[in-house]
């Protein structure tokens, strides 16, 4: 499956998003039938049996990927960035997706990034890099396997904002010479100050 999947595409909104994939749904209908099997096959009572097929329920459903969207539209200069839950969802029926909104002009550029998963490899993600410093991950969450799915994604955000990046790598480039003229003539200044208090 895809890293993520392209929603909608304008001049002026980009939508991606992304679902829990086939590896996530092989987990969760493989927990699911384990419970299945307790309920069936157990020689427990009944309260015993319920109880232990809604604990695996429980785990098939917290083990589940979360959804997730990316919204950026250059139209009102925000990205809304979505996560949707499961159980959340069943829980707290009533509450909104956890989302996060940044603004355009802050982006700088758009990286993939890798992560070291213990156990299963390496992973990747595509991550927004603010004018702050701020790291800000498409996705919550990264995915294993080849980072070319990965790659693209990130080439298409980019080709997207690539009037807005531009000005904002100037932008940013400006402000750390700037930085760096001002510290570097603070250090001189302070370099004279102790030669004429050794003179």
């Amino acid at each position: 499956m895809a890293y993520m999947t392209v929603l909608s595409r304008s001049k002026s909104k980009l939508h991606l998003a992304r679902a829990p994939g086939m590896r996530s749904w092989a987990t969760f209908i493989g927990i699911v039938s384990m419970g299945v099997g307790l309920l069936i096959y157990s020689d427990e009572g009944i309260l015993w049996k319920l109880f232990w097929f809604f604990c695996t329920v429980f785990v098939a459903i917290s083990s589940l990927d979360d959804w997730e969207s990316c919204i950026i539209d250059r139209g009102s200069s925000l990205i809304k960035l979505e996560r949707d839950r499961l159980l959340e969802r069943l829980i707290m029926p009533f509450q909104k997706a956890r989302s996060v909104v940044a603004d355009i002009s802050e982006v700088c550029s758009v990286e993939v990034e890798q992560e070291d998963i213990k156990f299963f490899g390496r992973g990747y993600y595509v991550a927004l890099q603010m004018t702050s410093g701020m790291v800000l991950p498409v996705t919550e969450k990264c995915t294993l396997g080849n980072s070319k799915d990965h790659q693209q994604i990130a080439d298409m955000i980019k080709d997207f904002l690539q009037e807005e990046l531009t000005k904002n790598q100037e932008y940013f480039v400006g402000q750390t010479t700037e930085e760096n003229y001002s510290s570097s003539s603070s250090s001189d200044a302070e370099v004279n100050d102790e030669a004429k208090t050794k003179e």
